[in-house]
C-alpha cells in the first residue's frame, strides 16, 4: 500500500497530518462480508469495530480517504451492501444507509471507475425504491402541506 505524507516549513503541520494518517491506517484491516468474494483491506469506523458501518465507509470516503486509498476504500463500500430477493441493497440502518450514495459518489470521483458507478447505481436505485416501500410514509407529506 502506497503510503501518503504531508511535508510542511511549519512542522506542527506535519506531525498532525502523520498522526492522524497512523490512526486511519490503524483501522484498515482485512474482511469478507457484503460483495467482497474474499477477505480484503477495508476501513473500519474504529478500533473497537469488527465491521464497517455503512455511514462511516461514506463518510471517511467522501472526506478523502478515497483519495488516499482508493482501493480500501472501495473495499469498505462494497463491504456494506448486500443482496436480497435477487437486488444489490445497501445495509445499515435505513437512516444510514442512503448516506452511503454521498461515498459512493465521490468514490466514483477519485477513481473514475465505471464498473464501480454501474454496481453503485443499481444498489443505490434498488434501496430508494426498497426504503419508498418500507419506510415512507405518506402521511408524513400532510403534516407539510407546502411540500
Amino acid at each position: 500500500m502506497h503510503m501518503p505524507y504531508l511535508k510542511t516549513v511549519y512542522g506542527p503541520i506535519s506531525r498532525a497530518f502523520r498522526m492522524a494518517l497512523g490512526d486511519l491506517v490503524g483501522n484498515i484491516v482485512p474482511f469478507k462480508d457484503g460483495l467482497l468474494d474474499r477477505e480484503s483491506l477495508v476501513m473500519m469506523a474504529g478500533m473497537d469495530y469488527v465491521t464497517p458501518w455503512t455511514r462511516d465507509a461514506s463518510i471517511n470516503t467522501w472526506n478523502g480517504a478515497g483519495l488516499l486509498f482508493p482501493d480500501v476504500t472501495r473495499n469498505t463500500l462494497l463491504s456494506v451492501l448486500g443482496e436480497s430477493d435477487g437486488e444489490l441493497r445497501i445495509t445499515g440502518e435505513y437512516w444510514d444507509a442512503i448516506i452511503w450514495a454521498v461515498g459512493a459518489w465521490w468514490q466514483y470521483l477519485y477513481t473514475g471507475d465505471l464498473d464501480f458507478l454501474r454496481i453503485a447505481y443499481d444498489s443505490v436505485k434498488n434501496s430508494l425504491s426498497f426504503f419508498e416501500e418500507t419506510e415512507f410514509s405518506p402521511d408524513c407529506l400532510t403534516l407539510h402541506p407546502t411540500w
